[in-house]
């Protein structure tokens, strides 16, 4: 007996019949687009997770550089509802972290990346410098430096 004839055999009394889908193509397109929501969410909410985590994480290395706390989620903008990560009010010091750049988040996306340069833009415009980071490669020691840099220029002799 070969092959083939061993799965006649076996399927024998069986009626094969095509499978049919009670969604329409909407209702599917709708279901697939809610799972990638679904997903977009949860990978949303653990990037907020871990940006908590990196909130705490930061104030310890801003301390041991003897920098001040910044004020995070700074309003900067008097028309727009733009926020900095962590802002160095004094100096005028942004320090941006770019989430979601290795889960195609929204800043890697076209029309994010656009609005982030649009942003950008406009911090440098309102007389901001701004320093941008991935989540794992934030380099407090430049941050420190350019601090340092901006207070020697505003003329402070201590900060």
């Amino acid at each position: 007996m070969n092959h083939y004839e061993h799965i006649r055999r076996l399927t024998k009394g069986f009626v094969m019949r095509p499978v049919k889908s009670t969604m329409t193509l909407e209702e599917t397109a709708l279901q697939e687009e809610k799972a990638k929501k679904e997903q977009s969410d949860a990978a949303e909410k653990a990037e907020k997770k871990t940006m908590a985590k990196a909130t705490s994480i930061a104030d310890c290395f801003f301390t041991h550089y003897k920098l001040p706390i910044p004020t995070r989620e700074h309003k900067f903008h008097k028309d727009r509802k733009w926020r900095i990560d962590f802002a160095f009010l004094s100096v005028h010091l942004a320090v941006e972290i770019e989430g979601g750049i290795f889960a195609r988040g929204r800043h890697t996306r076209p029309t994010g990346f656009s609005k982030d340069i649009e942003k950008y833009n406009a911090l440098t415009e309102c007389e901001w410098v701004l320093l941008r980071y991935p989540p794992n490669k934030v380099d407090f020691e430049q941050i420190y430096r350019v601090y340092q840099m901006l207070c020697i220029k505003l003329g402070w002799e201590k900060f």
